[in-house]
């Protein structure tokens, strides 16, 4: 391995390591759960994909039709706009991607997938426009030609997680 290709391999494990550090851990217990009870739909958004994702082949059509697609088949309402605005909490799922590749073919990505609704301080009932009541995340790292499939199904996976948990609370 030349001096370039090792600099790129120490970079990655820095990013990854620090990926690891600052990622929050899965907040799928219990108690979250609870926070899932009687949301009769979600409203799935997600941040606009890095450039490098995009040039790799995924697109924010992609994702935001993946999440769709797993909360519908698994009997959850899929928020519109309209609806988001008349829903009491205003449930969100969220979806956050982020990668750095390397030049030598490897792809260090975060993936986060967040219930956030409306909330109230129980110190003094202030309400939040928003507050995370629910997550699921995780970081790896992968070839750049299988990126898009593995993140895709990580993503998957996630989704997976929450539709579980909110079946869990909500049983049909």
């Amino acid at each position: 391995m030349n001096a370039s290709s090792m600099k790129n391999v120490r970079l990655l494990s820095r990013c990854l390591i620090t990926l690891l550090l600052t990622a929050t851990a899965n907040a799928d217990t219990p108690v979250e759960r609870q926070s899932l009870k009687g949301i009769q739909g979600v409203y799935v958004y997600h941040e606009k994909l890095h450039s490098s994702l995009v040039a790799m082949g995924l697109t924010d059509d992609m994702v935001q039709t993946d999440v769709e697609v797993k909360l519908r088949l698994a009997g959850i309402k899929v928020l519109t706009d309209s609806d988001l605005l008349k829903t009491p909490g205003g449930p969100s799922l969220y979806v956050n991607l982020n990668v750095l590749t390397s030049r030598s073919g490897q792809c260090a990505f975060s993936s986060r997938v967040e219930l956030q609704q409306g909330a109230s301080l129980v110190r003094n009932g202030e309400v939040l426009p928003a507050a995370v009541t629910w997550s699921t995340g995780g970081v790896g790292m992968v070839g750049r030609s299988s990126a898009v499939e593995f993140i895709r199904n990580d993503v998957k996976d996630h989704v997976d997680e929450f539709v579980n948990a909110y079946l869990s609370v909500n049983p049909k």
